[in-house]
């Protein structure tokens, strides 16, 4: 009978995909040693940072305003007569005698007072300077994030566990490029 004769593999590409294997595997070792040790950066420009949650913030405050407004401008006539319960116990001094005002003037003193208060109230929500409170809160914002992220955040770093035995530590820098906010690098 014929056997099929066994085909043998050139041992010269045995050697090269052994070769190239190993090269790969021992890359792979070394770069994660090497960014185990090394690490990463995360680099973080505050002020465009800052800016784009400035811009997010005062678009907010652009829409939530006047319905607040308008929800204090509703709400304003129920609630003034509750704050204006201390002429219920105003009294007047004449000489050494003190004398309380009958009800129906308190009460005739509280619905002025009301009225009085709820014109000028309402008169000085309408006339509200909507854009320079947008333009404070944002302002605001701005300082508040910038300063949190210079104070907080940049010069730390953080370790990203993979597994228990390999991490990376992530160390976040401050750049002062204007074109993005955030970069990762080694």
């Amino acid at each position: 009978m014929n056997r099929p004769t066994p085909k043998h593999k050139d041992p010269y590409w045995n050697g090269v995909l052994c070769g190239a294997f190993l090269g790969c595997f021992l890359m792979s070792i070394a770069s994660f040693l090497f960014i185990q040790y090394q690490g990463l950066q995360f680099a973080i420009n505050p002020e465009q940072l800052a800016q784009m949650v400035r811009t997010k913030i005062q678009n907010q405050a652009k829409q939530d305003i006047p319905q607040l407004l308008e929800k204090i401008k509703i709400e304003l006539p129920n609630e003034l007569p509750n704050h204006l319960e201390e002429l219920d116990n105003l009294t007047i001094n004449i000489g050494n005698s003190q004398v309380k005002l009958p009800p129906e003037l308190s009460a005739a003193l509280k619905e002025e007072f009301s009225r009085t208060f709820e014109v000028a109230l309402i008169n000085t929500l309408n006339n509200y300077n909507l854009m320079a409170s947008e333009e404070l809160i944002g302002k605001n914002t701005y300082e508040l994030i910038r300063k949190a992220v210079k104070q907080e955040i940049i010069g730390r770093t953080y370790h990203i566990n993979y597994s228990h035995w390999f991490s990376v530590p992530v160390k976040i820098v401050e750049t002062s490029q204007r074109n993005t906010p955030f970069e990762i690098g080694i």
